[in-house]
């Protein structure tokens, strides 16, 4: 059993929100941070806490997920995207200002080498190779407000990616 502070202040999460794997078979958890289970030394061994910012810090990690190379993308409540890499241990940080839709994303799936981005204010891609965002709204058919839900589905046989915003069941291709 894994236990929190102070047995463990590396596992200091509060509401844990998000869980997933990197590619080396390590198990993260985030909530108000983020904490790496290493597997090999059956252990929590890293703990993220402190990240880039606009105007306030936060510590609350929305949607998270990595790349094949083993970079960590995710965004922190009203303060963007932030993309980590553990090997470097330098962060990139991508606000509304380099095109985002909105400082706030709130789930994140990766399509081969596309990011999809949920926000307050709708959808929006990130090519991890270009760099390129591109934002999506009404004129492209999207519905209008935020995407309510903290992930989103990918349907691999009908190839199908699926999000929700407010009464709206989203599903393109």
């Amino acid at each position: 059993i894994l236990t929190s502070y102070p047995e463990n202040s590396l596992f200091s999460i509060l509401t844990p929100r998000f869980i997933t794997e990197d590619p080396e078979g390590n198990i993260w958890f985030s909530g108000h941070g983020a904490s790496r289970y290493n597997f090999r030394e059956k252990q929590i061994d890293l703990r993220l806490d402190s990240f880039p910012k606009i105007k306030i810090m936060r510590k609350q990690v929305m949607g998270l997920l990595f790349d094949t190379k083993g970079k960590m993308y995710f965004g922190v409540l009203e303060n963007g995207l932030v993309i980590y890499d553990p090997v470097t241990k330098q962060f990139e940080h991508l606000t509304r200002n380099d095109g985002l839709p909105d400082n706030s994303i709130g789930s994140l799936y990766l399509h081969k080498n596309t990011l999809w981005l949920g926000s307050e204010s709708g959808l929006a891609s990130f090519d991890i190779q270009t760099k390129k965002i591109s934002s999506f709204g009404m004129g492209d058919n999207m519905p209008g407000g935020p995407v309510t839900s903290y992930s989103f589905y990918y349907d691999s046989v009908a190839r199908q990616l699926y999000a929700a915003f407010n009464n709206t069941l989203l599903r393109f291709n």
